[in-house]
């Protein structure tokens, strides 16, 4: 049994250059490079002589939905917009301001005027 008795796809048809990744994704090979350099991104590997960077497909539409599901909002986690909708609104300590007050209850506080200074 040879190599192309097992598949008759290209040898490499599931795995993308640096390039089709970067262009899949919408990004740059740029914003690719940083990615690996901070560790985030898909799996990447070295191929060949020239130690070529390969992407596998698979890994690249897993990443994505990582991404994804990472994206979505937990049931344990609210936005201010949920809380200020809900009368189950967490205390706000007396010291906030009413400006950080009214970001967390939705409330517009009427803006406050400054004293003046011993200027009338």
């Amino acid at each position: 049994m040879s190599i192309d008795d097992l598949d008759q796809k290209p040898l490499l048809h599931d795995y993308m250059s640096q390039q089709e990744v970067a262009e899949q994704l919408g990004v740059t090979v740029e914003t690719l490079r940083r990615w690996r350099v901070h560790g985030a991104g898909p799996r990447w590997f070295r191929f060949g002589l020239g130690m070529r960077l390969m992407y596998n497909r698979q890994d690249v539409k897993d990443w994505i939905e990582q991404q994804r599901e990472a994206a979505q909002p937990s049931a344990e986690i609210r936005g201010r917009a949920q809380w200020a909708s809900d009368e189950t609104v967490p205390q706000v300590a007396d010291r906030v301001s009413n400006r950080n007050k009214a970001r967390w209850t939705g409330e517009m506080a009427a803006p406050s005027r400054r004293k003046s200074r011993g200027h009338d």
